[in-house]
Formats: structure tokens, sequence, C-alpha cells
């Protein structure tokens, strides 16, 4: 039997020894099964190496959770990817004439935690688990890839007095997106932060300090490069009245070296965005600045990077020369559309500029088209980076059908 028929074959298994714990588990009980499985197709055509890439990744999410005692909860989770098609550099440099799809082949665990639930709204979870502080800027899981970045240490989150809310935290190892088969693919340190949103005059005012020891190997000049301190503050609002409405967001953060980076800087960051929606129609503008002074740049390392700087993936590390990201989107809800549950779709365009000298770096246009039905989603995108004087023209498809059990 071929590969590829094994791989289809056993991940066909994967799945359906998924459902079929799903499908037994009854309620209430103190065990239930749950989980995720993910087809996605990715083409990629990047002028930077010799051919495209081509990846078909299946991804198996099953995971317990059990409720030990009143108030005290286990989940386990593990992650199965299986590349059905590998025709791309998966970020161990196996393929290095294709381009980096950053879906590498294996299986890992992806939570083992521990949540303690001392009050109505105060949990505490212990052990590897996903973690998202605010938009995800900073903090966040990554969840489009078919990997997710997770963390090992202790997270509270607790609301205090009406609305205000705190999490704080630690953790010595992230368990990024990459593998653990890649060098580059764990972070270890400690790393500590805490962010409080309180309401302030019908918005929401956020306080935040992310304290960041990132080391990756032996090599000091290269492995603690991503180690930094941040402080900011970010305030949000809505103004709605249906069928109309507003939402805005605004953010500033300055952020200096940590733990053992061996680089000195201060560099600032800030953000202004607005959506204006009516009924079904959606359009927002966003305008992101990272300082940067020709050696670093303000980073952000452990955010959702896919979400903010454009799906072609060019701008995942800031550049030295910092980085001015204007967006702006259209989205439309199509609502309820045969065989479809709902139908959204959004077109938008970025423009890339150096902080420092104000040069054209390249734009992107990013395109999505998305319908669920039960539990299930099937999804389009798609992204065009056009360079000026950063990367090279760039390309990507994506076409992934997920459905959770």
């Amino acid at each position: 039997m071929s590969d590829a028929l094994v791989k289809i074959a056993r991940s066909g298994l994967l799945v359906g020894l998924c459902q079929v714990a799903t499908a037994t588990a009854q309620e209430p009980k103190d065990v239930d099964f749950f989980g995720e499985s993910v087809l996605r197709l990715e083409s990629v055509s990047d002028g930077q190496v010799e051919d495209d890439g081509m990846g078909l990744t299946l991804l198996v999410r099953p995971a317990v959770e059990l409720r030990l005692i009143e108030n005290l909860t286990a989940i386990i989770e593990a992650d199965f990817i299986v590349a059905l098609q590998n025709n791309y550099d998966d970020g161990r440099g196996i393929k290095p004439n294709r381009p980096l799809i950053a879906d590498p082949e294996g299986a890992e665990l992806n939570r083992l935690q521990l949540q303690y639930q001392p009050a109505p709204s105060t949990f505490i979870t212990l052990g590897r688990q996903k973690l998202s502080i605010d938009d995800e800027r900073f903090i966040g899981a990554a969840s489009f890839r078919q990997n997710d970045q997770t963390f090992d240490g202790v997270h509270l989150a607790s609301k205090i007095y009406s609305d205000a809310t705190l999490q704080i935290g630690y953790f010595n190892r992230v368990n990024r997106i990459l593998g653990d088969d890649n060098p580059e693919g764990v972070f270890e340190g400690d790393s500590y932060y805490a962010n409080l949103n309180v309401p302030v005059a019908g918005a929401r005012l956020g306080v935040f300090h992310y304290a960041f020891d990132l080391s990756t190997g032996e090599d000091a000049l290269t492995s603690n490069a991503a180690s930094t301190a941040t402080t900011g503050l970010r305030l949000e609002g809505r103004m709605h009245q249906d069928p109309y409405g507003v939402d805005w967001e605004a953010a500033i953060a300055r952020q200096t070296e940590y733990g053992d980076n061996p680089a000195t800087f201060d560099l600032d960051y800030h953000v202004l965005g607005a959506s204006g929606f009516a009924g079904p129609a959606k359009l927002s503008v966003r305008y992101e600045v990272f300082e940067g002074n020709g050696e670093q740049a303000f980073q952000t390392p452990l955010g959702t990077q896919h979400a903010f700087q454009g799906a072609a993936d060019i701008f995942a590390l800031t550049p030295p020369s910092g980085l001015r990201d204007l967006e702006i989107k259209a989205a439309w809800n199509f609502g309820r559309v045969a065989p479809f549950r709902s139908i959204s779709a959004f077109a938008a365009v970025q423009d890339f500029v150096s902080e420092t000298d104000h040069a054209e770096l390249g734009e992107e246009l990013n395109a999505q088209i998305k319908g669920t039905f039960g539990r299930s989603a099937i999804t389009l995108k798609a992204a065009h980076y056009s360079a000026d004087t950063f990367a090279a023209d760039t390309t990507r498809v994506f076409l992934s059908y997920s459905q959770r059990f």
C-alpha cells in the first residue's frame, strides 16, 4: 500500500474513533469527549524560492474533559497532524526549495490542564493550556494553523467588582506552531503577565504588562532576541443602535529588552481602529504602527500574527525598520443560504510602509468566504502580497473543511 493511502487510512481511523467516542458519551456525566478535525489544502507561490508549495494536511484533535471533584476539572487534548500532500517546507528545512507552510506532520500533547473554580467568576488553570488575552495581539493560540500555540504555566482569570476583569499568570515554556521537532519550535524561560480591564464611561480600559523571557537555544545573540517587556494601555468601546453601530479601539505600548536579550532598545507601538456596520454590511479601518530603530523593532512573538498583518504571513516578524500597517476591510453577512446555516465574506487591502524612513514595503489583498452548517464549516481564503522594497510577490490560497465533534 502506498504511503499516501496509509496516511488516508490512518487519518480516517482517527476521525472515526473520535466520533464514536463522542457518540457514546452520555449527559450528564463526569467524562465528556469532544474535539475537532480540519482538512486544509494550501498552495503558495513565493518569489523567494525556486518552486511553488502545496500542502494537504489533516488535523484530528480529540479531547476529554474529566470532572474530578466539585469545581475541579481536567482536560487532556492531543494533536494528530497528517500531511497527505507535503510539497512544502514545514519549517524543519527538509524541503528548502519550497515555500514555508507552518503545518508540520506529527503527534503532540496539545493541552494537559487542571482548572479550579474557587468562586463563580474566578478560574485558576494549571498545566499546558491555551491563552487568549484581549484580541490576541500579544498573547494568543495562533489557532489558524493546524498546531496550536500553547503555554505551560498557571493562569488566573477573575471578575472583580462589577464588570472589571483581571488576568495574571506565569509560564516557563511556549509550544509554538512549528512543533517540537523544529529547533525554533519551543520557547523556554520564566515569563509573567498581568492584564486588567475596567469599565470607563461606556468603554473598557485595559492596562497590561507582559514580561517574556523567551529562549530557543544556547546562542544568546539569536536565541534570546525575542525576550521583551511590554507595558501598555488599551481602550475600546461600541455604540450600537440596531441595525447600525460603531466599534472602536485605541492602544499604546512601550517595549524594552528583557531577560537575557543582548540588545538594548526602547520602542513604541500604537493602534487606532474603527468599524461601522449597517445591518449585514461592515466597513473597518485600522492603522497600526510598530517602531523600529534599524536594528530592532517592536515585536509580538506570542500573538496570533495571522489575524493582523495579512494572511500571506510576510510580516510575522516586524522588519528592523519598523512597520506602518493601514488596513481597510469590507465584510458582509449573507445569513442563511441553503444548505448553509450562514455565509459570510470579507475583502481587505493593506498598505505596509517602513516606520523609520516611510519607504513603501508592499501591499496585500485578502479575501475570504465561509459557510457553516451544523458543527461544520467550509472556508475559502486567498491572499496576494505585492512587494515594493520588502520580500517578494507571494500568493497563498486556502481551502478548508472543519468539523467539531
